[in-house]
């Protein structure tokens, strides 16, 4: 499987580009194009009382996947086990064991794992160890803007509707 990690708050213009990156490499190799995501939002696991304020719920995000042409959405628990797994255990139990990823794309400063620890550098060492490939996408801009659900939830805030729409690649959430 072609996979991708990540929250994808809001299924905004990075994640899209995220989506298109991994569709084309998913098509060149035979394999389905794959999301891995989080429930609750690791944040709101963690930071209960300072996590972020939801841009899209479970089903709008899957909703905007597969219309994004995403096959299989997989939806991993949060919870005390995720957020003390070791990356390296994320990394051969969940990733290689249950997924069997044969590509992985991941944002270029994606880290994960206990304690953040996993980054890109690790994940490209335990790809050549059982044998996937990893690569990474750089952050989308936009009008000079990085591209973000904390920038449209930014815009949000400022009630910009024209930025959120410029950011999200579309007029409005669902």
């Amino acid at each position: 499987m072609a996979l991708t990690i990540g929250n994808f708050d809001g299924v905004h213009r990075g994640h899209q580009a995220m989506v298109t990156m991994l569709k084309e490499a998913a098509q060149r190799r035979g394999l389905p194009v794959c999301v891995l995501t989080f429930e609750p939002h690791p944040r709101e696991f963690l930071f209960p009382r300072n996590a972020p304020l939801r841009l899209t719920n479970s089903l709008a995000k899957a909703a905007l996947l597969a219309n994004a042409g995403v096959d299989r959405l997989y939806v991993c628990p949060f919870d005390v086990h995720m957020a003390s797994m070791p990356a390296e255990l994320f990394v051969s139990r969940v990733l290689v064991s249950r997924l069997g990823v044969s590509w992985l794309l991941v944002g270029d400063d994606f880290r994960f794992g206990d304690e953040r620890r996993g980054d890109l550098a690790l994940l490209h060492r335990m790809g050549q160890t059982f044998g996937f490939e990893v690569e990474s996408m750089p952050t989308v801009n936009v009008n000079g803007e990085r591209v973000s659900s904390t920038a449209v939830r930014e815009a949000w805030a400022q009630d910009d509707a024209a930025r959120m729409a410029t950011l999200l690649g579309r007029p409005q959430l669902l």
